[in-house]
């Protein structure tokens, strides 16, 4: 359906569980540079080596392809591949369409009340912790007060 959304619209709205999360012109959304299909030897490694990489938006794999959402240009992406000791197979920019960018625009909606549970459990593991802390310290200046009465 998207597809025929994508050869007879020139502009759409994306729209997420009733929110809206993007209008562009169709144009706009399928130019936008940055996504790159990746093939290498060792795909393990280059997940490292992209962890470590700001630029980089998104990384995926299938067996020895990676795609990969960057800041920078083909060239860049690979002199940075190169000069971290992976001399890729090919590298190649990912013609998108409506439909992967409308995945691509929800994913992150999708994923955000799993990333919030996740916050939410580590602040109160670090609010238990302070309470801990704070109730030890309590304890032991009115040790000290009170061993100091004596």
């Amino acid at each position: 359906m998207l597809s025929e959304v994508q050869q007879i619209c020139t502009r759409v709205a994306i729209i997420n569980h009733g929110k809206l999360v993007r209008v562009a012109p169709v144009a706009e959304l399928l130019d936008s540079p940055g996504e790159f299909a990746i093939q290498v030897d060792s795909p393990d490694a280059l997940v490292s080596v992209f962890g470590s990489n700001p630029g980089v938006r998104r990384l995926g794999s299938k067996k020895s392809r990676h795609h990969s959402r960057t800041r920078g240009s083909r060239a860049d992406l690979i002199a940075y591949l190169v000069q971290n000791g992976h001399t890729p197979d090919s590298v190649s920019e990912r013609q998108r369409d409506l439909e992967d960018i409308f995945l691509s625009l929800t994913e992150a909606i999708r994923e955000a009340p799993k990333l919030l549970r996740s916050i939410r459990g580590e602040a109160i593991k670090v609010s238990r912790q302070l309470s801990f802390w704070l109730m030890l310290g309590r304890r032991l200046r009115a040790a000290r007060h009170h061993g100091g009465r004596n």
